[in-house]
């Protein structure tokens, strides 16, 4: 009979300390690319937190999504840190989540789980990752230790 079985969760590198502010949600940080060409995974869950150290109420923070089917980079303009820009192309990325923000005290928001497989209309793609922006008005809290992204797969076993 065959049974779901939950990986162990998995954390991704993902540089969002200080990630910027950007009022049209174009500019912030990916996460190192996930391969998942050799994995059996029906899907990936990912979840994470952030703590804002300041914010505006109105604003957001938003998760997108983009894959891959071969070994090609993303070629979103990625350098140094996870800094990406993803002006004229941000359409391409597939939004995961958009958290709005609904007061202006720092606080850590916690997300997800999100589904990669239903992110990408049933499949998930061989090579993922995510990328992050927000227009808050001030940096996200500098610390490492407040922010954490990462997945568990989903999986069918046989026995």
């Amino acid at each position: 009979m065959a049974r779901v079985v939950y990986g162990a969760y998995t954390t991704v590198a993902a540089s969002l300390a200080g990630l910027p502010t950007d009022a049209n949600l174009t500019s912030g940080r990916a996460t190192a690319e996930i391969d998942a060409s050799a994995a059996r995974a029906l899907d990936y869950h990912i979840s994470g937190f952030f703590t804002v150290a300041s914010a505006h109420v109105g604003t957001v923070f938003e998760i997108r999504a983009y894959g891959l089917t071969n070994a090609s980079a993303f070629n979103a303009n990625v350098s140094g840190g996870g800094l990406i820009d993803t002006s004229g192309m941000r359409d391409s990325l597939q939004l995961v989540d958009q958290i709005p923000i609904s007061t202006t005290a720092a606080h850590t928001i916690y997300w997800g789980p999100k589904s990669i497989a239903k992110t990408f209309d049933g499949f998930p793609p061989q090579r993922f990752g995510l990328a992050f922006f927000q227009n808050t008005g001030d940096p996200l809290n500098g610390s490492a230790q407040s922010h954490m992204v990462g997945y568990r797969t989903i999986e069918v076993s046989g026995n």
